[in-house]
């Protein structure tokens, strides 16, 4: 992300993964997962994969 001037901000620390699709799906914030689990929530239509927007630099 530093290589294409893309700044990290941190503003949410779930203590687990289980909550993060619905906090994706109903927010503007995104979310870094394992791949396995992000391709789990896309299959079960939980988060869109890959996303559908880039982000804002």
């Amino acid at each position: 992300m530093a290589k294409q001037g893309i700044k990290r901000n941190v503003i949410l620390r779930p203590p687990s993964f289980l909550g993060v699709a619905r906090i994706v799906a109903q927010t503007e914030l995104m979310v870094i997962v394992p791949k396995l689990l992000g391709e789990t929530f896309a299959f079960y239509d939980c988060l869109p994969y890959p996303p559908r927007y880039r982000p804002t630099r």
